[in-house]
């Protein structure tokens, strides 16, 4: 509870972590490797 009024901005692995949970929750087919690549590596080509 203390993480979300920290002054810190969560990981990125914790902002991974918690939208595959909310895409699995929701029923939701998501390909969260390649963003997390794209996320992980933003300055990678994307084409």
């Amino acid at each position: 509870f203390a993480e979300i009024f920290s002054s810190k901005p969560p990981s990125t692995d914790k902002k991974l972590k918690l939208m595959r949970e909310i895409s699995k929750d929701s029923s939701i087919e998501w390909d969260s490797k390649a963003f997390e690549e794209r996320v992980k590596n933003p300055h990678a080509s994307t084409n």
